[in-house]
């Protein structure tokens, strides 16, 4: 999204409204969570395994950090909530795991990818780093959260505003929220009235087959050119 937070860079554009076309299948959106994407790294000793105080196996460290992640995920289920959206609460996922090349090498750097879906007013990246501090404690200064990314805030509309109403009566279709992430937040820094709208389905998106239907392309030109 570099390029809307680019052009978030220059404050004398003033649209007086946006559409970020993204596949919402027509609907408008008028909100939908924040997204923060994060490398945990664990630094320990190497060394070879004949001799095991000699290092700090840092994927022993690792499974220390993905019990806690593991913990944290079941806390934001069952602690943090807003019925608006699909699905509620907070997700965490555990994207990619590296570390290790030999069954004999206490192996010294192990690396996690995760992100999290955050809701208005929750501080993920802060429940996040709370869950290496325990572990700093044990081994001082193994464990490190690094941003892969700039996070994405929450996207946070109205159903009361103009534009919404206006898409809700052309669209025939209730304002939703989702639980994917757009530009959207980035281009609502112009003050002006932002919502997320476009043919497709997010269900086919990120797949082997991605694709719109072509019937639904005509109507939905209809949609987004009406002037009645």
């Amino acid at each position: 999204m570099t390029g809307a937070q680019q052009i978030c860079t220059y404050p004398h554009l003033k649209p007086a409204r946006c559409i970020i076309g993204e596949p919402t299948d027509m609907p408008p959106v008028f909100t939908h969570k924040g997204y923060l994407s994060s490398a945990i790294r664990v630094v320990g000793r190497s060394g070879h395994c004949s001799d095991p105080e000699r290092g700090l196996n840092a994927i022993k460290v690792m499974h220390k950090v993905t019990s806690n992640l593991l913990k944290l995920k079941d806390k934001l289920k069952h602690k943090y909530a807003i019925n608006l959206f699909n699905i509620p609460y907070p997700t965490l996922n555990l994207g990619n795991i590296h570390g290790g090349d030999n069954a004999n090498h206490i192996w010294g750097c192990c690396e996690m990818h995760v992100e999290l879906r955050s809701l208005p007013a929750l501080s993920v990246q802060m429940l996040l780093l709370d869950t290496t501090k325990g572990i700093n404690k044990q081994y001082p200064n193994a464990v490190s959260v690094i941003d892969l990314h700039d996070p994405i805030s929450v996207f946070s509309g109205s159903t009361d505003s103009a534009l919404v109403m206006l898409a809700e009566k052309i669209a025939e279709e209730r304002a939703i929220a989702v639980n994917y992430c757009t530009e959207a937040p980035f281009i609502q820094q112009f003050g002006c009235e932002t919502i997320v709208m476009g043919l497709g389905s997010i269900n086919r998106a990120h797949q082997p087959d991605e694709f719109l239907a072509m019937e639904k392309i005509k109507p939905s030109q209809k949609i987004i050119s009406d002037d009645d």
